[in-house]
């Protein structure tokens, strides 16, 4: 009995110790302390399906991020792209409109203003209106109404297109739009 004993804790601790190479090893993922979370809230889950609703010829994409659809201009350095690249990568627009057919960006939809205050919404809206797109804002509110998201998203929609006289954006940094309007 005293010789298994310590037969014992050495089996324990060999066994321990193959555990946790398991959870190390490449391809193997190690216990992280994260969990799922909802893509959308249940108000950006109505504001898609007013917006899909509203313009079947769009595609609506929720939740992309900036460095999808802004890239730096050529001809800058390494270290310029990446500082300019550092700017908009992580940042999130709530809803991106595309033409089905094209697959050119119509809009950029943001809803209300909840997640950041008017320097950072300046910024964000520099870069994007220098990239060409039309930013439009749909009020903080818990429960948009179609007839209000619909007549909002048009409108700016066909003054975005009035000004422009093309169907595309303007992808010189030349008169972007921001529009802030109630639904």
């Amino acid at each position: 009995m005293n010789g298994l004993v310590p037969l014992l804790l050495i089996g324990a601790v060999l066994l321990f110790i193959v555990l946790a190479l398991q959870n190390v090893r490449p391809g193997r993922t190690a216990k992280l302390p994260v969990e799922a979370k909802p893509l959308m809230s249940a108000t950006e889950r109505q504001i898609i399906a007013l917006l899909e609703e509203a313009l079947p010829q769009a595609r609506v994409h929720a939740k992309v991020a900036m460095g999808a659809i802004v890239k730096t201009r050529a001809g800058l350095s390494q270290r310029q792209r990446m500082s300019v690249r550092g700017r908009f990568s992580q940042k999130i627009v709530d809803f991106v409109l595309e033409d089905r057919a094209s697959g050119r960006i119509l809009a950029l939809v943001e809803h209300g203003n909840r997640s950041s205050e008017s320097t950072k919404r300046a910024k964000r809206d520099a870069i994007t209106g220098a990239a060409g797109y039309t930013t439009i804002r749909l009020p903080d509110t818990r429960r948009p109404t179609a007839a209000g998201v619909r007549d909002v998203v048009l409108a700016a929609l066909s003054d975005h297109a009035g000004s422009n006289n093309t169907s595309a954006p303007q992808t010189r940094g030349q008169g972007a739009e921001q529009r802030e309007v109630t639904a």
